[in-house]
């Protein structure tokens, strides 16, 4: 009876957890060129593409022929963004000026989204909080800012939650090459 006991205890919670889908993956086109990502997220491939002349203001994301258009909602403020997702708008701005290590999504269908660093000052891994559950957005090196990887339940995530956890990593990437943003 002992032992059927510690096989209920230990088997039994793994009845219950919830599968999730395949880690979503952001990364560079091209090592070191921060100008274009491929994202690959379940069975779906897009791209981010920097907008006009290398102008790191404006973004577009496509995928199986949806665009999204992604813009800093004041010109070279880094910290408040738009995305355009059809007539929907969506919002990602950090929550105090100056400070990259928390953020939080806004938007017309959706509830406040807490994204932060894992740890502190190290911006190589976040966790993304959302009425959909969490998911942890990571390099797949550490502290190489060029190949990301999205765990968790993504798949349940709204359009303009998921479009936030992909252009996180876009940006982190971008913000990490020296000289591109000003604080």
């Amino acid at each position: 009876m002992r032992h059927f006991s510690l096989f209920i205890l230990f088997t039994f919670p793994f009845l219950f957890q919830q599968s999730n889908p395949a880690p979503a993956r952001v990364q560079t086109w091209l090592n070191g060129h921060v100008e274009r990502w491929d994202v690959e997220i379940g069975d779906k491939k897009g791209e981010f593409e920097i907008g006009f002349k290398n102008d790191p203001n404006t973004w577009r994301y496509t995928s199986n022929g949806q665009e999204v258009l992604i813009e800093t909602y004041f010109k070279d403020h880094y910290n408040h963004w738009q995305f355009t997702i059809g007539k929907q708008h969506f919002y990602l701005e950090t929550q105090m000026p100056g400070s990259w290590t928390r953020w939080q999504l806004t938007g017309d269908t959706l509830q406040k989204v807490r994204i932060e660093t894992f740890y502190g000052q190290s911006w190589d891994n976040w966790n993304f909080e959302s009425a959909a559950g969490r998911c942890q957005i990571a390099t797949r090196i550490h502290n190489r800012f060029e190949d990301w990887e999205i765990t968790g339940p993504h798949d349940k995530l709204s359009e303009g939650e998921r479009m936030a956890a992909l252009f996180l990593p876009v940006l982190i990437g971008r913000i990490q090459q020296k000289g591109l943003f000003k604080d």
